[in-house]
């Protein structure tokens, strides 16, 4: 299945969405992706920031449901929470947020 931009960035959005619907979290894309300056080879880089833990059973879910996704590219999900405080800068300086904790989806991605 081949997918433009925006299919494949809403395809991701949709498996983040459904796997965390109960998990209070701010979901983040950032990276090339956010900058729209991603390549063939690029991966898609996605940040997740908790008040709380994210239990590992979800971020284990969310990984295998990318995984197995028709996604075509590879998905680098960070733990904010665990993050080296120079990517938490980063993604906080030049990420676009997709989910906050009240669980809304945002469309600052244009779709």
């Amino acid at each position: 299945m081949t997918y433009n931009r925006d299919q494949t960035l809403m395809h991701l959005k949709n498996i983040i969405n459904t796997t965390l619907k109960d998990t209070p979290a701010n979901v983040y894309l950032f990276g090339s992706w956010a900058r729209m300056e991603e390549k063939r080879t690029s991966d898609i880089d996605v940040a997740l920031q908790s008040q709380e833990e994210i239990p590992t059973i979800k971020l284990v879910e969310l990984r295998e449901r990318i995984e197995e996704s028709t996604l075509p590219y590879r998905v680098d999900l960070v733990d904010l929470s665990k993050a080296n405080p120079d990517i938490v800068k980063k993604v906080k300086r030049e990420g676009i947020q997709w989910k906050d904790c009240s669980n809304e989806s945002k469309s600052q991605t244009g779709l």
